[in-house]
């Protein structure tokens, strides 16, 4: 996984609230499309999973995300599939090959929590959020973009947020 963590973010917004972060993430939801793969890094508890409820609410999902941590893979389905992926137990990268995450990208978005543990084995994202805790309810997130579809996912969120 390509770390810009260190560089300047293309965007980098602040929310207050646990709601806050869900209704920026929502906008990013209402965009996301089919083959669109987002990692998201951060600390335990900076608001991944906070990030996913708000992805899901933006497909219209009638599901309310949970924590995948013991199942790895969940899929909520919406306008688009959005399956989410969380590897924060898995105990070696290579476990991430058996997942075969590309093929889901072949019929729905993707968003991945914990991509680092998947080292070198993860798939080229579009999109990388790193979630940072700034307070006891306040979150920074900065956004990096890695393809062309990264690029105009940024451009949209710019836009509506």
């Amino acid at each position: 996984m390509t770390n810009k963590s260190h560089q300047k973010p293309e965007i980098s917004i602040s929310t207050s609230s646990e709601d806050e972060t869900q209704e920026k993430a929502k906008v990013l939801g209402e965009y996301i499309r089919k083959g669109d793969l987002i990692l998201l890094s951060g600390d335990l508890g900076a608001g991944k999973t906070r990030f996913i409820q708000g992805l899901t609410m933006g497909i219209n999902s009638s599901q309310i995300a949970r924590s995948p941590t013991f199942v790895l893979i969940t899929e909520y389905s919406g306008n688009i599939t959005l399956f989410h992926c969380d590897l924060y137990r898995i105990d070696k990268p290579e476990e991430v090959i058996d997942l075969e995450l590309e093929e889901l990208l072949d019929t729905g978005a993707l968003a991945v929590e914990w991509p680092e543990n998947g080292g070198n084995y993860m798939p080229n994202p579009d999109l990388i959020i790193y979630t940072i805790i700034n307070g006891k309810n306040s979150r920074q997130l900065n956004y990096f973009s890695y393809s062309e579809r990264g690029k105009n996912l940024i451009k949209y969120i710019k836009k509506n947020i």
